[in-house]
């Protein structure tokens, strides 16, 4: 039995929820520091015990005696709200929460195997949400988001909130690989529970009808008109308690404050906006206006905000990306941002980058007189023109692809901008390309091709309702031009008759009937072979990777690096393969070869005759009797300009030709244009001071 503990619990909403999912559970302790909501949950749940009392006061001791499988968490949102004042950490509602974060989870031995927090929309944006993340990935936790409304499910009611369920894994894994992909699925038993406690005659649920979600997403927005469309919303009448009482009733000129605002509905509304302590105030899309005690409306490119000012927006409408920092919303994020497209932000990449694909902390290009050195953007020891890049292998300038017009590398992949007159006018994810690929769409105004929606394979804007056609898994739904995905058993279609088959069960895409036809497995605990077959978990010697393509995300399996047997990603071995000579040093697999030999893939070679110690076959270390070691190679003695130490060739000083040492009284000959000074072994020059010494006339 999983044992659980609910946190910040209020009335009681997360234990709610978990009673909709087949689980065998006990809440061990709810905790939160209202009376008042204590009360209620303790009428609602009388066999949980409730402890009136901060988080912050549990000491470890208590948390290690819970041994808690489960926290359910719904930490104070005020924080993190748009009526509110924002101050996120600074808020001393939150001490709680950092509590958890800082000082509980990274010291409890017994960690609990999953977290599910519930929070506000905007909280995704605040400092909060970023230790969140920080702390479960130094801890080894697979984590989920989502932007979730009831209205997605049937319920009429649009209240976008903030979810998080996270599951620690055994060993360390790569959170942006591999992380799961949780799905809310049984709608047929959710949908069956709410029929029980709302009968409705006009309420039907149909199988098919609502997707899964299968990584981080917001389908908040339009999620009203689609439901009111097929039908599937419940109405605000089955909510309701009947009551003739008129007390209830708003006057006229309660109405006509907020008119222009206000969400007036009837009884069979399939829809309606949610209002908690700012009841009267603010609407979605709306701002409160203190002076006139009106509900305005924010700019149109808000979905909220602070003012109608272009620069105030908290969050954007769908087909729209936030600029967190400067409180605007576009199309595309500009350079010197990363584009988070789950989360629809923009997040500022780090400092000298003028753009970061992957991720906020990883340059792939660079500002003007900066070039790129692996992941950072370095200061160039020389400016390049505008078609050329600074390359540090070499220390000097090249020329780009000459699909560029300005680059970053060498690569076709590495363009900054293109030449809107040849014949690859449009950037497509730094390439420079004559038409965008699928899943991308012509921005005409930026001459770029940019992303669809991550359900679209073909779009006219990267909005959900713009999509032509739909990426494998998905179903067009021509009349919003919305791409579901597909809820059914997999298929695949047969190119010679045009049907479409159902896949082998082991698959969740498939190109064929059989078990090695697939082409995707089940994300959260299966591995793809090469060989096609979905098994759960990879072959010795090789670790989990994940795979995306337009169509489908499944994981794979790639080898462990040379004499790992067991490895966690190519980086990181924790077992070797003793048998043929390799042990662990940190997390890597090295060969221990002989003297005379070197490693040579999973076995050694010998070195050359003359090196007693190498790296390869034309690489000595160090030299056999008599011979000694001068660039890497065995001569029998120094040329000019060097000097023996330790069997090696080292360099003279710069106006010695033959020395004994490395200074520059060391000289026993001396280099064109210098002589021997008589008091000693230094060399100095022939000419006096203001004069160069010419080796082709031999003058000065």
């Amino acid at each position: 039995m999983l044992r659980v503990i609910e946190l910040f619990s209020g009335i009681g909403g997360m234990h709610c929820a978990l009673d909709l999912v087949d689980l065998n559970y006990e809440i061990i302790a709810a905790i939160d520091i209202n009376p008042t909501a204590n009360l209620v949950y303790a009428s609602n749940f009388p066999d949980v015990p409730v402890m009136n009392r901060t988080i912050e006061g549990i000491p470890l001791n208590q948390w290690e005696k819970w041994h808690a499988d489960i926290w359910l968490m719904s930490p104070p949102c005020q924080p993190f709200t748009r009526q509110g004042k924002q101050e996120d950490l600074n808020d001393r509602r939150t001490i709680g929460f950092v509590y958890l974060m800082k000082t509980i989870l990274p010291q409890l031995q017994s960690k609990p195997k999953y977290i599910l927090l519930e929070n506000v929309s905007g909280f995704e944006y605040s400092q909060a949400h970023q230790l969140l993340l920080n702390t479960l990935e130094s801890h080894n936790y697979n984590y989920q988001q989502y932007l979730l409304s009831p209205i997605q499910f049937g319920i009429p009611n649009s209240r976008l909130r903030y979810y998080l369920i996270a599951k620690q894994e055994e060993k360390l894994l790569d959170i942006h690989s591999s992380s799961i992909q949780t799905r809310i699925s049984n709608f047929e038993r959710l949908y069956e529970k709410i029929r029980q406690q709302f009968p409705s005659k006009e309420f039907s649920f149909e199988e098919n009808s609502f997707h899964e979600n299968d990584q981080i997403t917001d389908k908040c927005s339009h999620s009203s008109e689609i439901l009111i469309q097929s039908n599937q919303s419940m109405l605000i009448n089955d909510f309701l308690i009947s009551n003739e009482n008129s007390d209830f009733e708003l006057d006229e000129k309660q109405l006509k404050r907020g008119l222009h605002v206000c969400d007036v509905i009837t009884c069979h509304a399939k829809r309606s906006f949610c209002f908690t302590k700012s009841y009267g105030k603010a609407f979605e899309g709306t701002y409160p206006d203190e002076k006139d005690k009106l509900c305005l409306p924010c700019h149109s490119q808000c979905g909220s905000c602070r003012n109608a000012s272009e620069i105030s927006c908290i969050s954007c409408k769908s087909d729209l990306f936030l600029i967190h920092d400067l409180m605007t919303c576009v199309e595309s994020c500009p350079e010197q941002y990363y584009t988070d497209h789950h989360l629809r932000k923009c997040i500022r990449c780090k400092i000298d980058c003028a753009s970061c694909d992957t991720s906020s902390h990883i340059c792939t290009s660079c500002s003007d007189g900066y070039a790129l050195k692996d992941t950072d953007c370095i200061k160039a020891s020389e400016p390049c023109e505008t078609n050329e890049y600074f390359d540090f292998k070499v220390n000097q300038c090249r020329w780009c692809d000459s699909r560029c017009l300005t680059c970053s590398g060498s690569q076709i992949d590495q363009c900054k901008s293109c030449d809107k007159t040849g014949k690859y006018p449009y950037l497509q994810y730094h390439a420079c390309v004559s038409s965008c690929s699928p899943g991308f769409y012509l921005s005409k105004s930026l001459f770029q091709c940019l992303p669809c929606h991550e359900t679209c394979l073909n779009c006219i804007s990267s909005s959900e309702l713009s999509c032509t056609s739909c990426k494998l898994g998905y179903v067009f739904l021509p009349d919003n031009h919305r791409c579901e995905k597909h809820t059914g058993k997999p298929y695949y279609l047969d190119k010679n008759t045009g049907e479409t088959h159902t896949c082998h069960g082991s698959c969740t895409q498939c190109k064929g009937p059989q078990p090695n036809d697939c082409i995707a497995c089940n994300t959260i605990n299966e591995v793809l072979l090469d060989d096609g077959h979905c098994v759960n978990k990879c072959p010795l010697g090789s670790y989990k990777s994940e795979k995306k393509t337009i169509d489908f995300q499944t994981n794979i399996c790639l080898s462990c690096p040379t004499g790992c047997t067991s490895c966690y990603n190519i980086s990181q071995c924790d077992q070797c393969d003793e048998s043929k000579g390799y042990k662990l040093v940190g997390s890597n697999c090295i060969p221990t070869c002989k003297q005379g030999t070197f490693p040579s893939g999973d076995h050694c070679e010998f070195c050359d005759n003359q090196c007693l110690t190498c790296t390869n076959l034309t690489h000595c270390l160090t030299c056999v009797d008599q011979l000694v070691l001068f660039n890497n190679q065995c001569i029998e003695e120094c040329p000019d300009g060097y000097y023996i130490y330790n069997q090696q060739c080292l360099s003279c000083h710069p106006t010695c030709n033959t020395c004994t040492g490395p200074g520059e009284d060391d000289c026993k000959t001396c280099t064109q244009g210098f002589k021997i000074d008589t008091n000693g072994n230094k060399c100095i020059s022939k000419c006096a001071n203001g004069n160069y010494f010419d080796k082709n006339d031999a003058v000065s």
